[in-house]
């Protein structure tokens, strides 16, 4: 009998087990009758979850079962056998890389390559260029992985895993990310609490990074939470994912705003390129300011668009040729009628009488005895020697004031100049600008093309899509547009354009004024109180909408012309559970039933064992 008790209890204990494992999550017979492509060009249309959320995080899966299926972009683990040859494994089981990577392009999955070990590389660049792998991503813990990656496999994007302990520093991340070549940083939730992850996530999306989160296991109720902090991607179940995302539906809701970034300052209210101009912008509300520097013949850095100084001051001559103390003398009040009409403009000359040519070395004094903490644009002249730039002056300026963390440099294409930059700040992002148009084959050349020398795209406004911003997005580009001049060519005529893009989910919009996005709410409080960037207070109309175990948020409609979008609140508790509290429920369900199962099963071979025995007992009682 104690034995038989014995046989009971292991029964119970490894019943379960067995029949979990024989479940085919960890199994891959779902590609064995896939055909092999031979091709892989870039996927046009990626599978992306049905959801009113603009900026929805892209559903990140593993390819171990069906469930690949619900992703949008999949992580591969990349290993070589003892033969030197790759192979795709994952806890032990392993599949054909080359039907997995043909059913991601059947299906719109972006395959995510993870490579850990530094002898699977040579294997893996020889393997991708033998079936014209043009898409994709190339994941690593090790920054010379990487780096060796963009060299010679440049077309595909790259993220680096921080692997950082407990509360990381963004800006020592961000860094090291750029310094790696990468567009995407990957973290665990690795902050205490979920305002400090937020923040943490848009630390780094801040210097021009997008960001992937990798959800623990049993992590299910807080998924809301970790979609609401806005990331770019989610590491997860992708079918649970997924379904959590889907259930937003209704209104367009955008989870995090544009930053919005003054063109020159504050062109509309004060004269370009001034230190009154960038004050006024980060009064009236910006994230940061766009300047241009070019150097003097004393090589000294000043504030200047054009290569002369004929457009916005009193004088003539060419900067370059001009020393610092001739600049000086120059009165900088002068409206460039290239870029501001005085039908429009806030400004007039003689309110700005003694306004001066600022330096870089002044406008970076101004934001440091501030204490601002603006994001600083600094474009990187491409047009030919007249707008040369010294490049280690630029550096040794940047390192004296530390504002490594603070520049973002932004080029219409990889001059020498900007490539020189690039050498000397490594960890300083480059945005790609560019006015060319957009369209599908536009987007892909110039994805693959910002993916390859700089850190995110920025293009002419008015011609962004959402498919387009997230299709990018989804390869490590945030994207932004520029300039949108709402108020110096005439609201009415360019507002709808400002509206159209804001609403697309891009990271930055630069504007030559200001006050038309800052006016727009960008928080909105549990009891209606929406602020905008300027301060402004609104009470506003709200419903509650109820998300997975009794978590709620606010949400209110946002008007811009004829266009709209939600916003929502921060998560509050509230008694109740919604719809995604059933995604939990129904994933805790399915494992009590896996466990009674077992049990149910244990019990009937139980029971039917000890009826055998009795019955034999019986018979030898009778013989």
């Amino acid at each position: 009998m104690r034995k038989l008790v014995v046989i009971l209890l292991a029964a119970v204990i490894l019943a379960p087990m067995g029949l979990a494992a024989a479940q085919p999550r960890w199994e891959w017979p779902f590609v064995d009758d896939v055909p092999e492509a031979t091709d892989f060009p870039f996927i046009e249309q990626l599978n992306w979850p049905d959801t009113a959320l603009i900026d929805a995080p892209m559903v990140i899966g593993s390819a171990w079962s069906e469930s690949m299926l619900d992703a949008t972009a999949v992580r591969l683990y990349i290993s070589i056998d003892e033969d030197g040859k790759l192979r795709l494994n994952y806890d032990g089981y392993e599949s054909d890389l080359r039907r997995v990577l043909t059913l991601c392009q059947r299906h719109g999955i972006l395959p995510i390559f993870e490579v850990w070990e530094e002898d699977v590389v040579d294997a893996l660049l020889e393997f991708l260029d033998d079936i014209n792998m043009q898409d994709g991503v190339i994941l690593s813990v090790s920054a010379d992985i990487l780096r060796r990656m963009h060299t010679q496999r440049p077309q595909m994007s790259r993220a680096l895993w921080a692997m950082a302990s407990d509360e990381p520093n963004a800006i020592e991340v961000a860094a090291e990310a750029h310094r790696a070549g990468a567009s995407i940083v990957v973290t665990h939730n690795v902050m205490p609490t979920d305002a400090e992850m937020e923040a943490y996530i848009r630390a780094l999306q801040r210097r021009m990074l997008t960001v992937w989160v990798s959800l623990p296991d049993g992590h299910f109720d807080a998924w809301h939470q970790s979609i609401l902090q806005a990331p770019d991607g989610l590491m997860g179940d992708p079918t649970l994912l997924r379904n959590a995302i889907e259930q937003y539906t209704g209104t367009p809701i955008l989870l995090r705003s544009p930053l919005l970034i003054g063109h020159r300052g504050a062109p509309m209210w004060a004269p370009e390129n001034t230190l009154e101009g960038a004050m006024l912008a980060m009064a009236q509300g910006a994230d940061g300011v766009e300047m241009d520097a070019l150097h003097t013949a004393d090589r000294h850095l000043v504030l200047m668009h054009d290569d002369t100084v004929d457009a916005t001051t009193d004088g003539r001559g060419r900067v370059r040729d001009m020393t610092l103390e001739q600049i000086r003398e120059l009165t900088a009040n002068v409206m460039d009628t290239n870029y501001t009409s005085s039908d429009v403009a806030q400004w007039l000359p003689e309110d700005f009488p003694d306004i001066r040519v600022p330096t870089l070395r002044e406008y970076f004094e101004y934001f440091d005895e501030n204490h601002l903490d603006g994001i600083l644009f600094i474009e990187i002249k491409s047009q030919g020697q007249l707008f040369d730039i010294d490049a280690e002056l630029l550096r040794d300026l940047v390192e004296e004031f530390n504002f490594q963390d603070r520049i973002v440099f932004i080029s219409f294409n990889l001059s020498q100049q900007s490539q020189r930059m690039k050498e000397l700040l490594p960890e300083v992002p480059m945005t790609y600008l560019t006015s060319r148009s957009g369209g599908r084959f536009g987007t892909r050349t110039q994805v693959q093309l910002t993916t390859s020398n700089f850190a995110a795209l920025n293009r002419n406004a008015g011609d962004f899509t959402m498919e387009e911003v997230r299709d990018a997005r989804a390869r490590g580009v945030l994207t932004g547009g520029w300039t949108y001049n709402s108020s110096l060519l005439g609201q009415e005529a360019t507002f709808p354009t400002f509206a159209a893009n804001y609403v697309t989910g891009m990271a930055v919009m630069t504007t030559a004024d200001v006050t038309v996005g800052a006016a727009i709410p960008v928080h909105l409080t549990r009891d209606g109180v929406a602020t905008a960037r300027d301060g402004t207070q609104t009470e506003v109309e709200i419903e509650i909408l109820t998300l997975a175990d009794g978590v709620e948020v606010a949400k209110t409609i946002i008007s811009l012309g004829e266009y709209e979008f939600a916003l929502l609140s921060e998560p509050f508790e509230q008694e109740g559970t919604g719809d995604a509290g059933s995604l939990v429920i129904e994933r805790r369900i399915n494992a009590l039933t896996l466990l009674l199962s077992g049990v149910v099963v244990v019990a009937a071979v139980v029971i039917i064992t000890l009826i055998i025995r009795r019955t034999k007992k019986r018979r030898n009682n009778h013989a």
